[in-house]
């Protein structure tokens, strides 16, 4: 076993049958599920007679999650079913297309281009993508447009949401035309969306806000927020200095500690590496050092006396 971080770790298995290996990592899971309560999702990835292609294996059983949405039913996922389906003909992730509809209404012109790159990259290096496949994957590009066009319409003019000529994507013979179309359509959408107030301040602090409470729990940083807002990195920097009053990491850590402690107020059971996970922290130890210097005292101190009042 490799650990890899707070959250995910990597097997490496020797000399084993699939058969015989989807049964023990389902026992795994069983037990750990029903002694700890967490759920995990595996992703298998083909068998390597070579040692220096492990970490091939790991990123390619990692990418192997992004279909997990797919096979609900099971929380382990084989390389080989997904190459029989050949699902990676003409699918992507739901959480890409999440966050592709979610760039595409706040109007983040730098953050869809980099998730059209990522859905696109590897069709374009498939020699194999023929006529049959282009049309279903623009298919699956016209579901994706028309669940932002259902979304537009309950704060924007139907009159020039009609005027998005969705079928472009019919129009595209191959997949550089294919992608080049999807983008147009998307910056099309990105127009209506546009607000001619973006950069007021009050308009981009709640856009930080809400970035903040949706995300405080994850592994995030300053590039993030600035790949969010479609900002250089520099600019979002001094945008959030002078906004926010403080610096991205010092507020992120106070953002923190307020979370834990109304966790803490609320259910005095969790344990301290429990509400560390939960407000974003990859350790215990970090997560205590954090408390400390911004409370005065320890998260463990700090709840007998909440218990006392």
């Amino acid at each position: 076993m490799v650990e890899i971080d707070y959250k995910s770790f990597a097997l490496i298995c020797k000399n084993i049958e699939i058969f015989e290996l989807e049964g023990e990592l389902e026992n795994i899971l069983a037990s750990v599920e029903e002694k700890f309560k967490i759920k995990y999702s595996v992703g298998v990835s083909d068998s390597s007679k070579d040692l220096f292609e492990l970490p091939k294996m790991y990123r390619r059983a990692k990418r192997l999650l992004d279909y997990k949405f797919i096979y609900k039913s099971s929380s382990i996922i084989f390389q080989e079913k997904i190459s029989q389906n050949k699902l990676n003909n003409y699918y992507y992730p739901i959480e890409l297309e999440s966050k592709l509809i979610s760039k595409t209404l706040s109007g983040n012109i730098i953050g869809i281009k980099k998730i059209i790159n990522e859905i696109f990259e590897e069709k374009l290096e498939d020699a194999e993508f023929n006529k049959h496949k282009i049309k279903e994957f623009s298919a699956l590009l016209y579901n994706t447009l028309n669940r932002i066009i259902i979304l537009l319409q309950e704060f924007h003019d139907k009159k020039k949401i009609q005027s998005i000529e969705l079928e472009k994507l019919n129009k595209s013979t191959d997949l550089l035309l294919l992608r080049e179309n999807f983008l147009s359509l998307l910056l099309d959408i990105c127009k209506i969306t546009k607000n001619e107030n973006q950069n007021d301040s009050d308009i981009v602090k709640v856009k930080i806000q809400t970035y903040l409470e949706e995300n405080y729990m994850k592994d995030i940083s300053l590039e993030n927020l600035a790949d969010y807002l479609g900002h250089s990195f520099k600019y979002t920097s001094i945008l959030f200095k002078k906004l926010i009053g403080d610096n991205f990491k010092s507020y992120l850590s106070q953002y923190r500690i307020e979370k834990a402690k109304n966790i803490m107020k609320n259910n005095s059971d969790y344990k301290i590496k429990d509400i560390a996970e939960m407000v974003g922290c990859n350790s215990s130890n970090t997560f205590i050092r954090m408390f400390r210097r911004y409370e005065g005292t320890s998260p463990g101190k700090y709840t007998e006396m909440e218990e006392e009042l």
